[in-house]
């Protein structure tokens, strides 16, 4: 994977990462019942206007739309369960997300099947979920100008320090995102 780390004062701020172009599979609706279980949260605060479903630009992961931010942050997963689960769908991850606002979603990436049970910033993943919104028409215009419409995903600072994911927006080309850690 090609990468290009911009640092300032000699310390890393930014990490530009290409990525393969997406790929979907379709999750039918008996695996709600089975994520939400993992999660540890009842079926009800999954979010039924954003897609379930698996994306990948290069990872498998399993992307679990909640309700809001609130539920996210208290999610306390049976890792065994989630484990479980991503070996069942072929996947490395399970991403939980929800909307912050227009374009913003906050994350967290458990990911016990490769050995990491939580990522606090998964560039990966951010991207596959970028490109599974994009492509089903959930996000919208250009939030941030930089050059290329940037969508942004704050991701759950569980581990490290808090960071963003910064995805443009470009059509029948790579998909390059951004890491940039905030202090």
């Amino acid at each position: 994977v090609p990468l290009r780390l911009v640092c300032e004062a000699g310390v890393p701020k930014q990490i530009w990462m290409q990525q393969r172009g997406p790929q979907f599979r379709a999750l039918g609706r008996e695996w709600r019942s089975h994520l939400a279980e993992a999660l540890g949260i009842d079926e009800r605060m999954i979010h039924r206007g954003l897609p379930l479903g698996a994306a990948s630009t290069g990872l498998w992961s399993v992307f679990v739309p909640l309700l809001d931010g609130i539920i996210l942050d208290g999610l306390e997963p049976d890792l065994a369960a989630v484990e479980r689960l991503s070996a069942e769908l072929e996947v490395g991850s399970v991403y939980a997300y929800a909307p912050m606002g227009v374009n913003r979603f906050a994350a967290r990436d458990f990911a016990p099947l490769l050995g990491i049970p939580e990522d606090p910033v998964t560039g990966s993943s951010a991207g596959a979920l970028m490109a599974l919104l994009a492509a089903q028409g959930r996000v919208q215009g250009v939030v941030e100008a930089d050059g290329d419409g940037v969508v942004v995903a704050a991701i759950h600072p569980v581990v490290a320090q808090p960071a963003q994911v910064g995805v443009p927006q470009r059509r029948r080309r790579a998909i390059w995102r951004r890491r940039v850690q905030t202090r």
